[in-house]
């Protein structure tokens, strides 16, 4: 028997995965129908170590035998990471295009005035600011506390927008994102 075939197996059973994890920004043709994609578990997309490294260690999770390894781990945290996931510090998300985002309005921050300055924000921001507001609850705390303000600095400093001292990011986010809604231009 020649080497090369006893290396096709395993190369097709791990190569497919991360081939199509790292072309596809983190989808198989199984995740793209599904509707669900791998990220960073900072938000962004895997990069190409992070799809191989999570793939190698398929592996391990299939042990004993039938994913025994990566089912009791998927069942003991909260995100259903499995082995592969929590090395390449990655996360399977529900995948979600922009216009299709719809964010969970924070009934406090209801009644807010328009104000023009929101006509500054960008598409790709109302997107960047409702993809937030959709996702935050799946965030870990720091990483959610860090998007928010990174977020809001950037609204700041394009439109000049100040949030109430009282005012937590979030809220102020959502008041945001209702004024450039409100005001529809991008319905």
């Amino acid at each position: 028997m020649d080497s090369s075939f006893i290396w096709f197996g395993p190369g097709v059973y791990w190569g497919y995965f991360a081939f199509f994890e790292i072309i596809w920004s983190g989808q198989t043709p199984g995740k793209r129908y599904a509707g669900i994609r791998v990220i960073h578990s900072s938000g962004r997309a895997i990069n190409t170590y992070e799809a191989i490294g999570r793939n190698l260690l398929r592996g391990v999770d299939g042990l004993p035998a039938l994913y025994g390894v990566g089912i009791v781990c998927m069942m003991l945290n909260d995100q259903h990471r499995r082995v592969g996931d929590y090395v390449a510090g990655t996360v399977v998300v529900h995948d979600q295009r922009a216009h299709d985002l719809r964010p969970d309005w924070n009934l406090k921050a209801a009644g807010s005035t328009s104000n023009p300055q929101v006509a500054q924000v960008t598409a790709e921001e109302l997107a960047l600011i409702e993809t937030y507001l959709q996702r935050r609850d799946a965030l870990d705390v720091n990483v959610r506390d860090n998007t928010a303000y990174q977020i809001a600095s950037r609204v700041t400093a394009k439109t000049g927008l100040q949030r109430e001292p009282s005012q937590s990011l979030d809220d102020f986010l959502e008041a945001v994102a209702r004024q450039v809604r409100d005001s529809a231009r991008f319905r």
